[in-house]
This record gives C-alpha cells, structure tokens and sequence, in this order.
C-alpha cells in the first residue's frame, strides 16, 4: 500500500470519526434533556434522574475519547497535506497554469461559436 493510499485511509477513517462524533452528541444532548424532563416530573425518583445523568456521563465520556482521537489523527493528515501542498506550490509554475486556463477558455469559446451557427 502507498503512502498516498494510507493518508487517503486516514482522511475516510476521520470523516466516519467525525459522523460517529455527531451521532454521539446528538444522543448526548437528548440523554441530557431528557434527564431534564424526568426531573421536572413530580413523580420521578431521584435515582431515576442520577441514573440518567450518569448515561449521559458515559456518552460524554466516549466524546471525550473521539475528540482526543480526532486531534491526534488530524495531527498526521494535516502534516501530510501540509507537506503536500508546498511540494506542488514549489513545482507549480504561474506561466503553465495561465497558459491551461487561456486554452480551456479558447476551446469553450470556439465551441460556443459552432452551436451558435
């Protein structure tokens, strides 16, 4: 497997990091509501409340652990694109890439002229 196919791993295995991140807060925020719900009920028992407060905890806690994750795996990914782009930024030349836009234009140009014949 080639460098470039192992960063490219790492960038889908950080986008599906991200996502199980979102899916976690969004139950977290609904644990904690609804903790807050059950405690405005007169009825409820207050281990009822703890209890549900400590889910909460739990899945704050898997958050914490994905953000730690996160960060270390952004650390790799980033170097790498850093790396890169200043590999390509110091190869690039202005004169090529105005000369490749000036051809596309051209040849759209020309196009559009034979559909308005």
């Amino acid at each position: 497997m080639t460098y470039r196919e192992v960063i490219k791993n790492n960038g889908e295995d950080l986008n599906s990091l991200a996502d199980l991140l979102g899916k976690f807060v969004n139950a977290y925020r609904l644990l904690i509501a609804g903790a807050g719900e059950l405690n405005t009920i007169a009825l409820s028992k207050k281990n009822e409340v703890k209890d549900a407060l400590d889910r909460a905890e739990d899945v704050g806690a898997i958050i914490d652990d994905l953000v730690k994750i996160i960060e270390s795996s952004n650390d790799c990914y980033f170097k790498y694109m850093k790396i890169k782009n200043d590999f390509i930024l110091s190869k690039t030349e202005k004169n090529v890439i105005l000369t490749e836009i000036n051809k596309e234009l051209d040849f759209q140009n020309y196009k559009r002229c034979e559909d308005d014949e």
